[in-house]
């Protein structure tokens, strides 16, 4: 999974929305929203939405370039979309390489590509009407399946905090970047 991070963390690099809402203490949740919460405006909304945004950046769809840009455009901030598409395209070209797959993100013939995110717990860390930071807790799996795989299946932990914007298609994804 120290994969997924490196890819998230190269492509976060360059971020220029460094700045945070106002904190605000105790705004947690002990379990996943409900699949509906992503529509509020509130912190309810944002931390479902957070919460979908970081299994999807997680998926495999990530690893395909028109994959990830048809993904990026449901989920990113129309603000933001140009500044993501750019930076995860060069993260994750110099990963397919470096792993073996095409730019399509296909793997080696015989082999199957599996990385996936489950999000276990999300917690609301700063909250405005119109911005939110999101600490999402996730389970993930990455590697590649069958003959002759060089990178082997793995599974791990880890916590991608996601900010996400109220726009007028509801909350988008602003940035995220993964402990």
């Amino acid at each position: 999974m120290t994969v997924l991070i490196a890819v998230i963390a190269i492509a976060n690099g360059g971020s220029d929305d460094d700045t945070a809402p106002e904190a605000q203490p105790n705004v947690t949740a002990d379990d996943k929203p409900p699949a509906d919460s992503d529509s509020g405006h509130d912190r309810a909304g944002a931390q479902g939405a957070a919460t979908r945004v970081a299994e999807r950046l997680g998926s495999a769809e990530m690893f395909g370039e028109s994959s990830r840009r048809t993904l990026l455009e449901e989920v990113a901030a129309p603000a933001r979309l140009d500044t993501l598409l750019k930076d995860y395209r060069a993260a994750y070209e110099r990963l397919n390489e470096r792993i073996g797959l095409d730019a399509e993100g296909a793997p080696p013939e015989g082999q199957r590509l599996v990385s996936a995110t489950t999000a276990e717990r999300a917690t609301v860390t700063a909250y405005e009407p119109d911005r939110a930071v999101v600490d999402v807790r996730c389970n993930g799996t990455f590697g590649l399946s069958g003959d002759g795989s060089k990178v082997p299946m793995e599974s791990d932990r880890f916590t991608m905090t996601v900010t996400v914007l109220w726009t007028s298609d509801g909350w988008k994804l602003s940035q995220a970047k993964q402990d």
